[in-house]
């Protein structure tokens, strides 16, 4: 089935793949995880891995894509059903001291099928960031799906909307600000 080791692809994913006739090509480390190259015939596809246990698919559009997009999906929305038991490890002094910070984060694509969304908040106190903390506020990587969600509004609430900014950049104004700057 592969050329790589691929010991923390779920094995659902793995079956998945071998049924297609699918190959695992490469793998490599990436931050909080492994990236993994699907190849099917002449169609080639990326799957990262998360320590979280998300995953993402990314590639040109494909029928391999959209086979590894949709078997995601089915897993994202099993898993969300299911509630979050991470232990909580106390803050580093890096991560909640009182510098002023900007945390930023974006999902999707932009090119083809829907928007780039990006979203940040500012912090400027300590005090704010321990209870962001606390909250369970971390990156992205490392939280469900549906952690993020349940976070967003009680984010906005507690650091107030004048922190907070989001931007949507549906794929036809991606593509212009894309050219533009080439």
């Amino acid at each position: 089935m592969s050329d790589a080791p691929a010991n923390d692809l779920p094995d659902g994913l793995k079956r998945l793949i071998e049924t297609a006739g699918a190959k695992i090509s490469k793998g490599r480390h990436i931050d909080y995880g492994t990236q993994y190259r699907v190849t099917c015939g002449t169609e080639t596809a990326t799957v990262n891995v998360y320590v979280s246990g998300k995953i993402s698919a990314g590639g040109k559009p494909s029928t391999l894509l959209d086979l590894l997009e949709d078997w995601r999906l089915a897993q994202t929305e099993l898993r969300a059903s299911v509630p979050e038991k991470r232990p909580q490890r106390p803050p580093s002094p890096d991560e909640v001291n009182g510098t002023p910070r900007v945390g930023t984060d974006e999902a999707g694509k932009g090119d083809y099928f829907g928007p780039l969304v990006i979203a940040g908040i500012r912090v400027s106190e300590e005090k704010a960031a321990q209870e962001l903390w606390k909250m369970g506020v971390r990156d992205s990587k490392m939280l469900s799906g549906a952690k993020a969600i349940s976070l967003a509004q009680r984010i906005v609430e507690f650091i107030g909307p004048q922190n907070v900014r989001v931007v949507v950049l549906h794929p036809h104004e991606y593509e212009k600000r894309r050219s533009a700057a080439d």
